[in-house]
């Protein structure tokens, strides 16, 4: 009787069968480590651009009611002020502007002009230059981004002793005055007014300040006058 003979036994390898199920199951763990290191990441960033945003609220906060402090006892001194820009004399400075003495600032909410950045608005403080210069001169305090130099109304050309910007990528920024006007009936009421004209008096009773980011809707920041 004749035996049938043995199978050779394996002695090593892997099946076809077995490294497909090893392929499917090594991409299926990669795919999903790289879900969560994107969640991860995506939520670190958010978090980061949250934080810079409270950073940016309070850098703002702190000027305004710097400027408010400055103002408080110089009534004399008259404010310029329109829907999206503020002018004012004050000696209340960011840190980084070691300007001494009372300054003549510019705040101003306007397009974003850096290149490849987001769009949006941004809140720009400039410290003008009341001594003259020469037209077209350049201030070394001056920094990348918005424009060194304007002209004003009467097409005359400002220089300005320093730049910072206060805010990016803001989705509203404007301004706001506060007048003592009359209603129907004659009596007094309080009025905010988009721009400050001089009919109105030398100052405001108070001036607001509206920005929102593109993340919040902050507060608006109101600082009071002594007209």
């Amino acid at each position: 009787m004749r035996k049938n003979p043995k199978r050779p036994r394996r002695t090593g390898g892997f099946t076809l069968l077995e490294v497909i199920i090893a392929l499917a199951l090594t991409s299926l763990v990669a795919l999903l480590g790289a879900v969560l290191v994107r969640t991860a990441t995506d939520h670190y960033a958010r978090g980061n651009a949250f934080l810079d945003d409270q950073e940016q609220t309070r850098q703002i906060a702190r000027l305004f009611k710097a400027l408010g402090a400055g103002l408080a006892d110089k009534q004399e001194e008259p404010v310029v002020g329109q829907p999206f820009l503020l002018e004012l004399t004050s000696d209340k400075l960011p840190l980084g502007m070691n300007l001494p003495g009372r300054q003549k600032l510019r705040l101003q909410c306007e397009q974003n002009t850096e290149t490849g950045g987001e769009s949006g608005l941004s809140l720009v403080l400039r410290v003008i230059d009341t001594t003259a210069p020469v037209p077209g001169a350049r201030q070394a305090s001056a920094v990348a981004g918005p424009a060194a130099s304007q002209a004003d109304a009467t097409g005359k050309k400002e220089v300005f002793k320093a730049i910072e910007v206060l805010g990016k990528n803001l989705k509203q920024c404007g301004f706001a005055y506060l007048r003592l006007a009359s209603d129907k009936e004659g009596a007094a009421v309080g009025r905010w007014e988009e721009a400050w004209l001089e009919t109105y008096g030398r100052r405001p009773l108070a001036i607001r300040l509206t920005v929102e980011s593109a993340r919040a809707a902050i507060p608006p920041f109101v600082i009071a006058l002594t007209p």
